[in-house]
């Protein structure tokens, strides 16, 4: 059964912060203007994306994608902390 970020493909997902739950921490992401908490172990994006890790500036995804030649091989992607573009004053 797919998880609900897995109806969303990497490129629309936006990494905008870390909490820090009971020792554990968990990875923020934006997509459109709601953001859900993530953690390792969890399925995010369309190509069966496994989050493997959360750190302070990126979250990493193993995704399963099929190369030119047909075959099914594993694809590192990482989701980078995304800047704030507010102005400070």
């Amino acid at each position: 059964r797919k998880e609900f970020l897995e109806s969303f493909p990497l490129d629309v997902m936006k990494m905008v912060g870390t909490l820090e739950k009971d020792k554990q921490i968990f990875g923020l992401l934006q997509i459109d203007h709601t953001v859900y908490q993530v953690r390792p172990g969890q399925h995010a994006g369309q190509n069966f994306g496994l989050i493997t890790s959360v750190s302070e500036d990126a979250i990493t995804i193993k995704e399963i994608v099929q190369d030119a030649a047909g075959d099914w091989v594993e694809r590192m992607s990482k989701l980078e902390l995304q800047e704030s573009k507010e102005n400070t004053k």
